[in-house]
């Protein structure tokens, strides 16, 4: 992972980790208290939840050799802490894809040779919620770890690597039962990768923005 991309997401994470934290501590101190009809959960604190939706890869490079949408699958758990709002969530992403490398000859015409991509993502961090009746609205922030590969079969060529990013998230969700409810979430991941020296790219960011809908549990 470039440095430059792995020093910016420890400063986004840290920035929004604190708002996140600052937005809590209000609520935190009367949890004890009193329950908030506006942030108290019908049904356990402890949330599961498995969304798919579309990726939009940020990275123009990414882009050209796989397309411009992805189709991550993603598992999550929430733990709401008493009842200011304030939790904690972790969980992974999944997303592969399949493009085309074009190589091309001085005497030959330009031929397709297909790639493969796959990367897994597993995030931790704090999170913050407000529920108003069935509805419930939250935000999250944390780190992720990344781990992927790319594969170029024709060629023998493998590349496989990991490091840290951060993701920031924001949840719509709509309960239908005490325990069944739906969902939207939308996130940006933010992870740069080293490439390959022979490309002379730097680095190819392989985050981006997923818009994912699903359903949850809550136990």
């Amino acid at each position: 992972m470039g440095r430059s991309g792995s020093d910016t997401a420890m400063m986004l994470t840290a920035a929004l980790t604190l708002a996140v934290l600052l937005l809590a501590l209000p609520a935190w101190g009367q949890g004890a208290a009193a329950q908030s009809p506006g942030t108290a959960s019908p049904a356990g604190p402890v949330g599961l939840s498995v969304t798919a939706g579309v990726g939009l890869p940020s990275d123009d490079v990414f882009r050209d050799l796989y397309g411009s949408t992805v189709v991550p699958v993603a598992a999550q758990v929430d733990w709401r802490i008493g009842t200011s709002g304030f939790g904690v969530f972790g969980g992974l992403r999944w997303v592969s894809a399949t493009g085309e490398a074009i190589a091309e000859a001085p005497s030959v015409a330009a031929s397709a040779e297909r790639l493969e991509f796959a990367m897994t993502s597993w995030r931790v961090g704090p999170s913050w919620s407000v529920l108003r009746g069935p509805w419930a609205f939250g935000v999250g922030a944390g780190l992720a770890y990344n781990s992927y590969r790319e594969e170029w079969e024709s060629a023998g060529l493998r590349v496989e690597d990991s490091g840290v990013g951060a993701v920031f998230q924001g949840t719509v969700e709509r309960r239908f039962t005490r325990r069944l409810s739906a969902l939207l979430r939308v996130e940006y991941l933010l992870f740069d990768a080293d490439a390959p020296e022979d490309t002379g790219l730097g680095s190819v960011a392989l985050g981006g923005l997923d818009i994912a809908a699903g359903i949850g549990f809550r136990f």
